[in-house]
């Protein structure tokens, strides 16, 4: 099965992230701050993550570095106004770093153009 896995602790873009991935036909598995991740990387084998860097302090940083290790693209995404993530997102290597109101926007093709 496709599977993404999700490092969102916002629950109203969990939930619609979530549903947008299960009528994509994606499994969905979630990690929270203090998790394994290179293990949540490992055992889930996932076609794209897509994390919020907007909470869960440097959690997001770490998820961000296992996936980029193991080859698995990333999808960050948080508020536009902070810039700082916006550019440690890009050069923790996240294939594509989006604000907020453009994923809630283009969701369902952001998620096929990425998980494929």
């Amino acid at each position: 099965m496709k599977t993404i896995l999700l490092f969102v602790p916002d629950l109203f873009f969990s939930t619609k992230i979530e549903d947008a991935a299960r009528r994509l036909g994606y499994e969905v598995a979630s990690v929270n701050p203090g998790a394994d991740f290179e293990a949540a990387v490992s055992q889930n084998s996932p076609r794209l993550v897509v994390l919020s860097f907007d909470r869960g302090g440097e959690a997001w940083e770490q998820l961000a570095a296992a996936a980029a290790r193991a080859g698995v693209r990333v999808l960050a995404f948080g508020s536009h106004m902070n810039v700082e993530a916006f550019k440690r997102a890009r050069a923790l290597g996240c294939a594509e770093v989006v604000a907020n109101s453009r994923l809630s926007a283009e969701l369902p093709s952001l998620l096929y153009k990425w998980a494929g």
